[in-house]
C-alpha cells in the first residue's frame, strides 16, 4: 500500500497549550517516536559570515554615496570657478599679445639705432632659470604631474647640454615636490594664490628681473599649463627673457605658442546634469605699422613697458594654469562621480544578491524548523480511536443508509469528498458526533477555513487547517486519490479529532496503509 502524509494544524488567534489538537485519518501506528518538546534546535546568537558581509557591503555603499556627494559638490564648485578663470584668460590675451607686438616694434627701432637694452640682449647661455607654475591643490587628475614631468624633462635636457639651471617654483604642489628633492637648486618658493592678481605676478617678475639683469642667469623660461579648452590643456615652455625677436610668445625652439583660436564655453544644465556649450572664436589682435612714431624716447618707453611685459606674461601664465587646473578638477570630479555611481550600482547588486541568498537561507531554515516542529508532535492512532471514529456513526446508521448517503453526496457534489469527523477522547470542542461534513476537494485557504469552521461550529477565532503532503489545501487530484485509497466500505472518509495538547498547534504524520 502507498503511504501518504497527512498533517493537520489547529490555529488560534490566542496561542495556548489547550487550544491545539490534531485531525488524523484512520491508520496504523506511526513508526516515528514522540520527541522531547525541549529538543527544538537552538539558534546561534553569533553573527553569521553572510550578515557580516552584508554589513560591510552596506558600509561600503554608504561610503561610496558620501564620496559621490563630495565629488559632485567639488565638480559644481570647479565648474563655477573655471568660468571666471576662463574669462580672465580670454580677456587678458589681447592685451598681452598687443604689448608684445609693441615691444617688438620698439626693439626693432632700437636695434636700428644701435641702442643696447639689457632685457632684449641675447648673450651666450650658461645658466637658465626655469619658472615652474603648478597648482596649490590636488584632486585635479594629472594636472600637476604633467607640468612637473615637463620640468624634469627640461632639467635633464639642460644637464645633457652642460648648462647650469635654477628653479623658481610657483604653487604649493611644485614647492612640495622640489622641497623633497634637495639636489634640484631652487632660487625661490612662491604661491600662486586662489585667484592670481598682479601682486602675485609682480613677486615672480621682480625675482626674474633681478636674476636676468644681474646676469646670474642668461635665459628665463616659463613652464606652465596652457589652457586650450575645457577638456584639453597642454604643458608648454616658452622663453620669457630675453625678449623674443619675433614679437611673439615662443617656445625654446622659437616657435610661437600663442593660441590661434580661443574657446569660450557656457555652463548650462541638461536633464538635471551639468553640460557645456562651446563657441570658438579667434583672438582679436591690433594691426600695427612696421614703423611707429613715438613722441617720447624709445628707450624710456621700453624701460616703462618691459616691467609691464614681464608682469603681464607671468600673470597670463598664472591665469591659464589656474583655468587648466579647475578644468582638470571638474573633469576629474565628473569621472569620479561617474565611477562612484557605477561602483554603487555594482555593490548594490552584490548586496541584493547576498541579501536574497540570506533570506532564502532563513526561509529554508524556517522550513527545516517547521519540519522538525511538525514531526515533534506525532499522534499515534490506535485501533480504539479508529473504532471510535467509525462506531459512533456506524452504530446510528446501517450500511445501506450510509452508502446511499455517500453516493448521494458524491453525485450531487462531484468536487467534494464525504468526510466524517468524530471526537476521540476528551476535548473542548462541542459535540461533533454523528456529523457529516462535505470537505471541498480543491478550495482556497479562506474557503476551506470557512467551510470547516461553519460545519464544526467552532468559535470565530479558531479554525482547522488540513495539510496533505505539505499542501494547503490539498489539490482535487490529491484529495480524490486519498479518498479513493482510504475510504470506508460505506463510501465515507473518516477523520478523528484526537484532542492532543501541544504548543498551540499539532500535527500528525500518519503512514496510511
Amino acid at each position: 500500500m502507498a503511504c501518504t502524509n497527512l498533517t493537520t494544524m489547529w490555529v488560534s488567534s490566542k496561542l495556548s497549550v489547550s487550544d491545539s489538537s490534531s485531525l488524523s485519518f484512520r491508520s496504523i501506528l506511526n513508526p516515528l517516536p514522540l520527541p522531547n518538546h525541549n529538543s527544538s534546535p537552538s539558534r546561534s546568537s553569533s553573527v553569521s559570515p553572510i550578515q557580516s558581509s552584508l554589513r560591510e557591503l552596506r558600509d561600503r555603499i554608504d561610503s561610496v554615496k558620501n564620496t559621490q556627494k563630495i565629488t559632485e559638490a567639488m565638480k559644481l564648485v570647479a565648474a563655477a570657478k573655471v568660468r571666471r578663470a576662463q574669462e580672465a584668460v580670454v580677456n587678458g590675451r589681447p592685451f598681452s599679445e598687443t604689448l608684445v607686438e609693441v615691444l617688438y616694434n620698439i626693439n626693432e627701432q632700437l636695434q636700428t639705432d644701435d641702442i643696447d637694452v639689457p632685457l632684449t640682449k641675447i648673450r651666450p647661455v650658461k645658466k637658465v632659470a626655469l619658472v615652474v607654475v603648478t597648482g596649490d591643490r590636488g584632486l585635479c587628475g594629472g594636472f600637476n604631474n604633467f607640468i612637473i614631468k615637463k620640468a624634469e624633462a627640461r632639467i635633464k635636457e639642460l644637464q645633457g647640454l652642460g648648462l647650469d639651471y635654477t628653479v623658481i617654483s610657483v604653487g604649493k604642489k611644485g614647492n612640495s615636490y622640489f622641497l623633497r628633492r634637495p639636489y634640484i637648486p631652487v632660487d625661490k618658493y612662491l604661491e600662486a594664490g586662489t585667484l592670481p592678481t598682479a601682486k602675485e605676478a609682480q613677486a615672480v617678475a621682480d625675482d626674474v628681473f633681478s636674476l636676468f639683469i644681474s646676469e646670474e642667469v642668461d635665459k628665463v623660461e616659463l613652464l606652465y599649463t596652457k589652457f586650450v579648452s575645457l577638456v584639453k590643456s597642454e604643458p608648454v615652455i616658452h622663453t620669457l627673457l630675453p625678449l623674443s625677436p619675433k614679437g611673439e610668445i615662443c617656445d625654446i625652439n622659437g616657435n610661437c605658442v600663442d593660441a590661434a583660436e580661443d574657446e569660450l564655453f557656457r555652463l548650462t544644465t541638461k536633464e538635471g546634469k551639468l553640460t557645456v556649450e562651446r563657441e570658438t572664436f579667434r583672438t582679436p589682435t591690433a594691426d600695427f605699422s612696421p614703423i611707429l612714431q613715438f613722441e617720447q624716447d624709445p628707450v624710456q618707453i621700453l624701460d616703462a613697458l618691459l616691467p609691464l611685459y614681464l608682469n603681464s606674461q607671468i600673470l597670463r601664465a598664472l591665469q591659464e594654469s589656474l583655468a587648466s587646473e579647475l578644468a582638470a578638477r571638474m573633469s576629474a570630479m565628473s569621472s569620479a562621480s561617474d565611477n562612484a555611481s557605477d561602483l554603487k550600482k555594482s555593490l548594490s547588486m552584490v548586496y541584493n544578491r547576498k541579501r536574497q541568498a540570506k533570506i532564502t537561507g532563513e526561509i529554508l531554515e524556517i522550513d527545516k524548523d517547521l519540519f522538525f516542529f511538525f514531526n515533534s508532535f506525532v499522534i499515534i492512532a490506535d485501533t480504539d480511536r479508529i473504532a471510535m471514529a467509525k462506531n459512533s456513526f456506524k452504530l446510528s446508521n446501517p450500511l445501506e443508509v450510509r452508502m446511499a448517503e455517500s453516493t448521494r453526496i458524491r453525485e450531487k457534489y462531484q468536487d467534494r469528498v464525504p468526510v466524517i469527523v468524530e471526537k476521540a477522547g476528551q476535548s473542548d470542542v462541542p459535540d461533533i458526533d454523528k456529523k457529516k461534513y462535505l470537505v471541498p476537494a480543491d478550495l482556497t485557504v479562506g474557503q476551506f477555513v470557512y467551510v470547516v469552521r461553519k460545519r464544526i461550529k467552532l468559535g470565530a477565532e479558531k479554525a482547522i487547517f488540513v495539510f496533505v503532503k505539505n499542501t494547503l489545501p490539498p489539490t482535487a487530484a490529491l484529495m480524490s486519490a486519498i479518498y479513493e485509497e482510504h475510504k470506508d466500505e460505506d463510501g465515507f472518509l473518516y477523520m478523528t479529532y484526537s484532542g492532543e495538547n501541544t504548543f498551540g498547534s499539532a500535527s500528525a504524520n500518519i503512514a496510511l496503509p
